[in-house]
């Protein structure tokens, strides 16, 4: 995860800022529907559910590192997405790490 280790602290950043961030890394439009649902206040890093269901999604590399901010999520729905086993792989790795995370959905 690029932010959780970047030189700036949590606090300073904000999981919209990073999201649109990290979209514009991978190349990935951000989805607006998601962009609403994420604070931009910075340190707001409380989301505790994030439900991506069915938004043809082929890839999950764009929401690592708001994964992993979130300190509070308890749960992550992608449902019905095709994502490529890279982001698979990625994103298990995050959320099996996550120290709140209860709930997951990849199905």
């Amino acid at each position: 995860a690029r932010y959780s280790k970047n030189i700036m602290a949590k606090e300073e950043l904000d999981p919209n800022g990073v999201y649109r961030a990290e979209c514009e890394r991978w190349g990935v439009p951000p989805s607006e529907e998601l962009a609403a649902v994420l604070p931009t206040e910075p340190g707001a890093w409380s989301l505790r559910q994030l439900d991506l269901s069915d938004q043809a999604m082929v890839t999950a590399l764009h929401l690592v590192d708001v994964v992993g901010l979130c300190s509070e999520l308890h749960t992550f729905l992608a449902p019905g997405n095709e994502l490529s086993a890279l982001s698979l792989r990625v994103l298990c790795a995050v959320l099996a790490r996550h120290p709140s995370v209860t709930r997951i959905d990849l199905s």
